[in-house]
């Protein structure tokens, strides 16, 4: 058994040395049309957090944006509150964090010890979970649900395996762009496989929602017929699950 532990340790750690190599790599420039599939789904997740948060009944609630790379997420989410932290495990990153009121940690998610028990009111989690689908989300939803105050919300942004045109682009991403952005391992996945984890982990309430069907490597001229025709059924039943990117939301107790 020690031996086992032991292999997974070591293949976690080699994990991270990708992760922190992959922040040097998501500071290279995104085409026009991966601009545009992300902000349609990151202002729909921030509309997410902003429902969320008035059920909290905090004036200026503390949040934590998990991971903040280079600080993309923070122009949908600085309006929520003045009173927000980024964790990050890449310091290539944050160096380009542009300047804001932003408290900034490097650490590994799976141990945010310079964090206490009990501190957030909401953890933003975008675009983390599908680097991790072969390792595992438990220990990181169990460090999550540590800092999150009772009644706190964790809210997830993840690209889905159900969605039509994954395993499409997944190959055409494998032939024709081998050294593409990317780390080793990262891939869309089931969304019950982050669902069920979260159960797991103690979190109440879990919801799903799509957050885009539109692709990031969708022209996109036709990226906007997509998001008009398809907004009706991002929170429809059964179809929702079949979104590019999704909404995963959970309750600490």
């Amino acid at each position: 058994m020690t031996v086992i532990a032991d292999k997974s340790k070591e293949n976690y750690a080699k994990k991270l040395e990708k992760e922190k190599n992959f922040g040097k790599y998501s500071l290279k420039p995104i085409s026009e049309s991966a601009v545009f599939a992300y902000a349609t789904a990151k202002v729909r997740m921030a509309r997410v957090l902003t429902r969320v948060l008035k059920e909290t009944p905090q004036q200026n609630p503390r949040l934590l944006i998990a991971p903040i790379g280079a600080g993309d997420d923070v122009a949908y989410v600085q309006h929520l509150s003045c009173d927000i932290s980024g964790v990050d495990i890449s310091e290539d990153a944050l160096r380009a964090l542009a300047p804001h009121k932003i408290k900034t940690y490097v650490g590994d998610m799976q141990r945010m010890d310079f964090f206490a028990d009990n501190y957030f009111d909401i953890v933003a989690v975008p675009l983390f979970f599908h680097h991790f689908r072969r390792y595992g989300f438990d220990p990181f939803l169990k460090e999550i649900n540590r800092v999150l105050k009772p009644g706190g919300r964790v809210v997830c942004l993840e690209p889905g395996c159900l969605y039509p045109l994954s395993w499409l682009f997944q190959c055409l991403k494998g032939i024709l762009c081998p050294e593409s952005d990317g780390v080793e391992g990262e891939g869309p996945f089931l969304p019950s496989k982050l669902l069920r984890a979260m159960a797991r982990c103690g979190f109440k309430e879990i919801k799903f929602c799509g957050a885009s069907f539109c692709h990031n490597r969708i022209p996109m001229a036709i990226g906007k017929i997509v998001n008009s025709v398809s907004r009706p059924f991002l929170d429809m039943c059964i179809i929702k699950y079949f979104c590019w990117l999704g909404i995963f939301c959970g309750k600490k107790e």
